[in-house]
């Protein structure tokens, strides 16, 4: 039981530093469309996994800010990636203009909402096996 109460406060924890990070996003970046270049795949080294490797995803987004063009690979993890040419809402950082993130509920808020329901369900499984409910 101690072991799950630990688990649970684990995973609210890491889904509220998630969630935290994300509404900075939504706060302090700035908000403009960007465009989807390419896509790649690429087997990426996991040293746990004693040396084999595993297919990423990645999918390059390009954005101006200024002048200056951005073409930023970022990963994702999703069974439907946007199509190559699609205009998405992004984010970047106002001092680091090559740092961006995705602006879709799904790219900030699924993860983070996951893993904070999931503690919570673990905390409560947890005290209700502890007053025999």
């Amino acid at each position: 039981m101690f072991m799950f109460v630990i688990v649970a406060l684990l995973l609210i924890g890491i889904g509220v530093y998630y969630m935290v990070r994300a509404l900075n996003y939504k706060k302090y970046w700035i908000p403009i469309q960007g465009r989807i270049k390419a896509h790649k795949k690429a087997r990426t080294e996991t040293p746990i996994d004693n040396g084999t490797s595993t297919p990423s995803s990645f999918e390059q987004v390009s954005y101006s800010v200024g002048k200056k063009e951005y073409a930023i690979w970022t990963s994702y993890s999703t069974a439907f990636p946007y199509r190559v040419g699609s205009t998405i809402p992004i984010r970047y950082h106002p001092l680091h203009h090559n740092e961006m993130v995705i602006d879709t509920f799904g790219r900030l808020y699924v993860l983070p909402l996951f893993l904070i329901v999931l503690g919570i369900a673990l905390l409560y499984l947890s005290f209700m096996s502890v007053m025999g409910g």
